[in-house]
């Protein structure tokens, strides 16, 4: 019976009864209650017993469950104190297990309160209190009203920036730049803010590479941190190739408009039809494969000369990013701004040109950051990998709309990672994590831990201070 709960100081004490709605389980302690006083074991009934104990736990068969446990009133025989015997597998406060309340914090991460409350058949107050606890052992407040992180994410050497805006809010999300996930939240678009974001979620002197957009906030950290260790500040590819492709979708709707204007609609809707394959765009169906870098004049574009010079300039960017050094990159950039200026599609590629032109060191710094794989193929950095995310961190601020904004915060930074597997919290209050992929799924497959584990630093920190003290010659 107790292993069908799995908690190890609980039985089942009946049948388990199990509504439309909700599993209830009757338990009871596996030991013999004690006195509260002396631990005695010589008990006995005093009076009617107090109403059952109700616990919530985690979800079975898909519905809430709550454990039933009988409290008769004992007091004992030598010293008169009451007896009760009351799970260690009870948080002392909350009315639930203590695994349903970590339950609760992995949730609360990933999806909004309502959500949970509603799954677990909990009220909204119980699950934002749990929410807000979480969030104080993670990133408690200190008295000038921020927060000091109780956790720290593995040291990165490539970080990435990019801003987002939700509404009216904008925010600073700053990333590990081979990974793409979020390591800090600056508030603002401000250099100061989002300096102290940086410089709390990170050591600044062991960045390497600092990849951005080339906003006025960036450039300004970017300063900073060449300073202070010499990073080397990277223009990111995504901004460049999405503004080469707004001017290509440019020149294709300018050309869509001459033909409409010239009662030539079959043409212009045939046009529109390529738009998405002319930009680079590719369907949710096809698979992704190594761009092939063909000069050769498309046949079903060849009648649309404006069209064609600005797909021709679009691909010899994409060949200036396939470039394996910065003298190559360098000659194939001044290709691209050649093809970028011919008549007909100059203005509609002015903004992209002038870009590069302005963050051309920036935009070349591209290549001297390039890294081998396993493989021997080399791989850059940018802020792709950040940008995938930036739907999911708009998702995230709807559904904590009217909610604490360090909530927001919260789940940014931790909604990828489930604690317990990739994130451990030990008993002595400090978080570990995350670990290695090859450790994490050790670890998925490891027995929960009965008993509350100490981090590395504590352990050290004991062991030391278990040894003796060295011998003084003077006082043998």
């Amino acid at each position: 019976m107790a292993d069908l709960l799995g908690l190890s100081d609980l039985q089942m004490a009946g049948a388990l009864i199990e509504t439309a709605t909700m599993v209830r389980i009757p338990v009871a302690p596996l030991a013999d209650p004690a006195c509260s006083r002396c631990g005695g074991t010589d008990l006995k009934r005093n009076g009617r017993p107090k109403p059952p104990l109700k616990v919530a736990d985690t979800p079975m068969r898909g519905k809430p469950v709550v454990l039933v446990q009988e409290r008769p009133q004992l007091i004992c025989k030598d010293c008169g104190a009451p007896g009760y015997t009351r799970s260690g597998a009870f948080h002392p406060t909350r009315g639930m297990t203590n695994r349903l309340v970590r339950h609760i914090e992995n949730l609360v991460v990933k999806r909004n309160l309502e959500d949970v409350a509603r799954e677990l058949a909990l009220s909204g107050k119980q699950v934002t209190t749990i929410a807000l606890d979480f969030l104080e052992r993670l990133l408690p407040e200190q008295p000038d009203g921020r927060r000091r992180r109780n956790h720290r994410f593995v040291q990165p050497d490539i970080v990435a920036m990019d801003g987002i805006q939700c509404n009216d809010s904008r925010f600073q999300i700053i990333s590990d730049g081979r990974t793409g996930k979020p390591l800090a939240v600056s508030r603002t678009w401000e250099a100061e803010p989002a300096w102290k974001a940086l410089t709390e979620a990170v050591d600044v002197t062991k960045v390497r590479v600092f990849v951005t957009d080339m906003h006025v906030t960036n450039k300004s950290l970017a300063a900073t941190l060449r300073d202070k260790c010499q990073a080397l500040h990277v223009a990111d590819r995504f901004h460049v190739i999405h503004a080469c492709n707004q001017a290509v979708s440019r020149v294709i709707n300018y050309e869509v408009q001459r033909l409409r204007s010239k009662k030539q609609a079959g043409d212009a809707t045939e046009l529109l039809g390529m738009k998405a394959k002319i930009e680079g765009k590719r369907t949710p169906d096809e698979k992704r494969q190594q761009i092939e870098f063909d000069f050769d004049v498309p046949p079903s574009i060849a009648k649309y000369p404006k069209v064609l010079a600005a797909h021709r300039a679009r691909m010899q960017l994409m060949h200036f990013y396939s470039s394996t050094d910065r003298e190559t990159a360098r000659r194939r950039l001044v290709e691209f701004d050649r093809r970028a200026s011919l008549r007909g599609i100059a203005e509609r590629f002015a903004k992209v040109v002038g870009y590069i032109d302005d963050h051309r060191e920036q935009v070349l710094n591209y290549f001297d950051a390039l890294e081998r794989d396993a493989n021997g193929e080399f791989r850059g950095f940018d802020t792709s990998r950040a940008e995938r995310r930036n739907a999911d961190i708009k998702d995230i601020w709807r559904s904590t709309r009217g909610t604490k904004l360090d909530l927001f915060t919260l789940r940014v930074l931790y909604h990828p990672y489930t604690f317990g597997t990739h994130i451990v919290e030990h008993g002595c209050g400090h978080f570990e994590g995350p670990f290695a992929p090859d450790e994490i799924v050790v670890r998925s497959h490891l027995p929960v831990a009965s008993t509350p584990t100490i981090c590395p630093a504590c352990s050290a920190k004991a062991a030391a201070a278990a040894q003796p003290p060295p011998c003084d010659e003077t006082s043998c």
